[in-house]
């Protein structure tokens, strides 16, 4: 069940990423007179978002009942955990993308810098979060 789960998940992870990719690639390519396809890229990119952001939670919710059961954690469960974390910054990236692509014409530009910098530390912060939990994974011994 936690490799379906986890095959499941990284596949959302990774269409997710490409999602974002391209929605970062076409930025700005479209001449502004014709309909742009950002719009309908915006919303698949907050849908993929949606599952992905779905996925990490009831992977993490998963987890944290284990990790309470007074069980020894496995390996393939800790790494499962570090990818959730990981996962989690792509999704919180994605969302802000989507966002920004949508309201940029819209906003000023310290509002869209002020935008990216809460979401760059975001991202420092999950992915210190990640990274202690590494830590704390290879102390126990895993």
């Amino acid at each position: 069940m936690l490799e379906r789960l986890k095959r499941l998940y990284t596949i959302f992870a990774v269409l997710s990423a490409l999602l974002a990719s391209v929605v970062l690639l076409t930025f700005n390519k479209w001449p502004s007179d014709g309909p742009s396809p950002l719009a309908s890229l915006s919303v698949s990119l907050r849908a993929m978002s949606a599952i992905t952001f779905l996925f990490t939670m009831i992977i993490a919710i998963m987890l944290m009942f284990r990790l309470q059961a007074a069980r020894p954690v496995s390996r393939t469960e800790l790494r499962l955990l570090w990818l959730t974390v990981a996962c989690f910054d792509g999704a919180v990236l994605d969302v802000v993308i989507g966002l920004v692509a949508s309201l940029a014409d819209d906003l000023p530009w310290q509002h869209v810098a002020a935008i990216a910098l809460v979401t760059g530390v975001l991202l420092v912060v999950a992915t210190a979060i990640a990274l202690w939990m590494q830590m704390t994974a290879s102390q126990w011994g895993y």
